[in-house]
């Protein structure tokens, strides 16, 4: 029987609150962690998650951007790269 701390009534084992006020009843019960689970299970749980977090990080990295935005910022990096290794190119020179 749980007793209730706020006004004494005697409540069944599995109650979650009292029958009489109402009171929460607060379950100190251990939940389950990966730390728990035998070390080849934990292993591969680990890699499963590794693998789709992988996963969503490559296939949501551009999502929603328009391809021909994604060309055009290409382009303007590549030309950039390509100016400024103009420039380093004739700094050198002389």
């Amino acid at each position: 029987m749980i007793v209730c701390k706020r006004c004494g009534y005697e409540n069944l084992d599995n109650a979650l609150y009292c029958n009489l006020c109402k009171e929460l009843f607060h379950k100190k019960e251990k939940m389950m962690t990966i730390e728990d689970l035998p070390s080849e299970i934990k292993s591969q749980l680990l890699d499963q998650k590794k693998k789709a977090e992988e996963k969503f990080i490559i296939s949501n990295l551009f999502s929603g951007v328009p391809r021909k935005k994604l060309l055009t910022l290409a382009i303007i990096i590549g030309a950039t790269i390509i100016l400024f290794l103009i420039a380093f190119l004739f700094s050198c020179g002389k």
